[in-house]
């Protein structure tokens, strides 16, 4: 039998003193009490955890909740005069590493989720130009001869081959080419002179 050296008079302990996080658990405590204290005082500081482990916010409260599965099996394992946040967070660090490690969180993409990315909206300004240059462009393209007209367009807009164009138009291809290279520099020729 091991005897220890015990204090001839016993620390008094401050009441006044705010309780520390996860406190140790009074030696009476059922588990599943244990279980419910660690759970209203340690979510937050788990969350928190979690969320600077790399688990993206939609998924964190599920993380959250597979690390109190893992305390709800180890319970026994926690040591009930210790403080629980220093297992806690062993525990937590080892289910977000587990998260990360899953194939489905590297390729999932959900629908209608879009990527933590800043927001690339454009401004009002951006929108109007882009207006006015593509009226600009149907302007310029109205001007055009109609035989370069119809050659510049299904090329241009449509993405058509040029010997596609030449076959429907019943002209020879270096005919098409051609009227394809007058097309561009009349169209470049008028957007300097806007």
């Amino acid at each position: 039998m091991i005897t220890l050296p015990v204090c001839p008079r016993p620390a008094k302990i401050p009441t006044d003193l705010p309780a520390s996080p996860s406190s140790p658990a009074p030696p009476s405590e059922p588990p599943s009490k244990r279980i419910t204290r660690l759970y209203t005082e340690e979510r937050s500081f788990i969350r928190n955890l979690v969320l600077r482990r790399g688990v993206p916010a939609r998924d964190a409260d599920d993380v959250v909740h597979e690390v109190f599965l893992v305390v709800c099996r180890r319970i026994a394992d926690l040591d009930p005069t210790h403080t629980a946040r220093p297992w806690l967070h062993v525990i937590t660090v080892q289910v977000a590493a587990n998260y990360r490690k899953r194939a489905r969180h590297h390729r999932e993409r959900l629908p209608g989720v879009l990527p933590d990315q800043p927001d690339q909206r454009l401004d009002t300004d951006e929108i109007i130009a882009s207006h006015e240059e593509r009226a600009h462009f149907r302007a310029r393209l109205a001007r055009l001869r109609p035989k370069l007209r119809s050659v510049v367009i299904p090329y241009t807009l449509e993405e058509r081959p040029i010997s596609e164009i030449a076959i429907t138009l019943d002209i020879p291809e270096p005919t098409a080419y051609a009227r394809l290279h007058l097309a561009r520099a009349a169209l470049v020729r008028r957007k300097a002179t806007r």
